[in-house]
């Protein structure tokens, strides 16, 4: 089972040590839209460590620009990717033209033909999780050494 993180914790400092500036409330506020299915609820207060990752690639999508429904929708999809294949280095998105949107490990993929699952690829994202839980590993270390583990 993986290490579970409360969520004063991981808005004081793991989202800090991550450099972003995301508060419980602005969390809720995000989840309330319906776009952000990941983050923890009242009944779930916890915090996995892919939640953590999620969030993360939430809010770098927002800094880069990009709406709350749409970065939110993006973190989800990829959320959900990373808990049914924990081993995936990498994920790619990809909308087709009738607008159906999937994602996939992407070496399961081979775009070269330019249709996926008898459809034709319209745009296709490929988000690096090896990078991005390098990072979330990094910043837990850095906030467990400043104030010690959680439990």
């Amino acid at each position: 089972m993986q290490t579970q993180f409360t969520s004063p914790y991981v808005h004081k400092k793991i989202i800090p040590a991550l450099n972003r500036d995301w508060d419980r409330k602005q969390a809720q506020d995000d989840k309330s839209t319906k776009a952000l299915g990941f983050a923890p609820t009242a009944d779930h207060p916890r915090w996995s460590f892919d939640q953590i990752a999620a969030a993360e690639f939430y809010l770098s999508q927002r800094d880069k620009g990009h709406k709350r429904e749409m970065a939110g929708r993006l973190a989800t999809r990829l959320h959900h990717a990373m808990q049914e294949h924990p081993t995936a280095d990498q994920f790619t998105v990809v909308t087709l033209a009738n607008g159906s949107t999937s994602i996939h490990p992407t070496a399961d993929l081979d775009l070269s033909t330019g249709f996926v699952s008898g459809g034709c690829v319209e745009t296709a994202l490929m988000i690096e999780v090896r990078g991005l839980r390098e990072k979330v590993a990094r910043a837990i270390e850095e906030a467990a050494s400043v104030v010690g583990t959680e439990e």
